[in-house]
């Protein structure tokens, strides 16, 4: 019993996160849903900018309501997935 607590124990060194497929399928799709994202946001003001929407007042404070709904979400759902990662048992990468 001795012997596998010590075998999952051991430190993670980068070599062994680089060499894992599931850590680099994670790393990857999390770089690609990024840069989508990058390029997304930029784009979305241009279009809605040129959407006829009938808007009475600045069309720059509901475009920037766009963009804080999504600042918003982030910031009110961070403390709730924190407390829930805390909840959940820890996996480690095999």
């Amino acid at each position: 019993m001795e012997d596998q607590q010590e075998n999952l124990e051991h430190p993670i060194t980068y070599g062994t996160f680089l060499r894992n497929r599931r850590a680099m399928v994670a790393a990857i799709s999390t770089s690609f849903a990024m840069l989508l994202l990058l390029f997304y946001e930029p784009l979305l003001a241009d279009r809605l900018k040129e959407q006829p929407f009938d808007l009475s007042g600045d069309k720059a404070v509901y475009i920037g309501g766009v963009f804080a709904l999504g600042a918003f979400f982030y910031g009110f759902s961070s403390p709730f997935v924190g407390f829930l990662a805390k909840m959940i048992p820890r996996r480690y990468v095999t």
